[in-house]
């Protein structure tokens, strides 16, 4: 028959007990219903479903409205420089152009083409296409919601008069990587990763997997849901047992 322990040290007892050798038992660990402990929106479960985004390596967001100074395009620069280097990561972009501004469906037709030149279809998201209810912007529940499931907010802004989403994050825990904007400056203090609008996308990505990495909380967090959501194992252990 199958022997199933929660844990390795589990195992080893049953292996004694039995008198059975360890790799005959298979580890199931126990699980935590991540989207419940979350309080993630009905939505959002869909969506962090369709993406994977509990198995991606990082997380990004950028909760904006889409305008040409957001400078969206040194997001998914940098978000190619992180898939060079193996990394399973999604840019999240949650606003939707303006349906009524030329000027922003024009630009954003120049970050669609440059999601396609750059082969970023799967790592730069942009959110209003996900769902017709997005195509007007998420709700406050939905950004909550993204946020939990992010690993960072990260800020390319060439011109901001303030920074409500670093404020949002830093009440949410999460953590921030943002361009050196005075406006910015002033918010972020010193508790976030700075960059210059000049900094090439490959020192940006280097500097945000070291930013990230140095931070024992957050990369528990990243561990306890790839590993422990139910979500995840169902997909690693309890679906390979069923299929024998």
């Amino acid at each position: 028959g199958n022997y199933i322990a929660i844990s390795d040290y589990r195992r080893r007892q049953l292996s004694r007990l039995l008198r059975i050798p360890r790799h005959s038992i298979r580890v199931v660990p126990d699980g935590i219903d991540i989207w419940g402990l979350l309080r993630i929106s009905p939505r959002v479960k869909d969506f962090a479903r369709r993406q994977r985004l509990l198995l991606a390596d990082l997380v990004m967001i950028f909760p904006s409205r889409i305008l040409r100074r957001k400078n969206f395009e040194m997001g998914m620069l940098i978000t190619k420089e992180l898939k060079k280097k193996g990394l399973s990561v999604r840019f999240l972009l949650t606003g939707p152009p303006d349906v009524h501004n030329p000027a922003t469906r024009a630009y954003f037709r120049e970050l669609k083409r440059l999601q396609r030149s750059e082969n970023l279809r799967k790592e730069v998201i942009f959110l209003a296409e996900e769902y017709p209810e997005w195509k007007s912007g998420v709700s406050d529940e939905e950004l909550h919601s993204l946020y939990h499931l992010s690993d960072i907010l990260l800020i390319t802004s060439s011109q901001e008069g303030f920074g409500i989403p670093l404020i949002e994050a830093g009440a949410m825990r999460l953590p921030v990587a943002c361009t050196d904007l005075p406006s910015l400056l002033e918010v972020a203090g010193r508790e976030t990763l700075v960059f210059s609008l000049d900094d090439a996308p490959r020192k940006v990505a280097r500097s945000i997997v070291r930013f990230v990495e140095s931070l024992p909380p957050h990369r528990f967090f990243r561990r306890v849901i790839r590993t422990y959501a139910w979500d995840v194992i169902f997909e690693k252990h309890l679906r390979p047992l069923a299929g024998k």
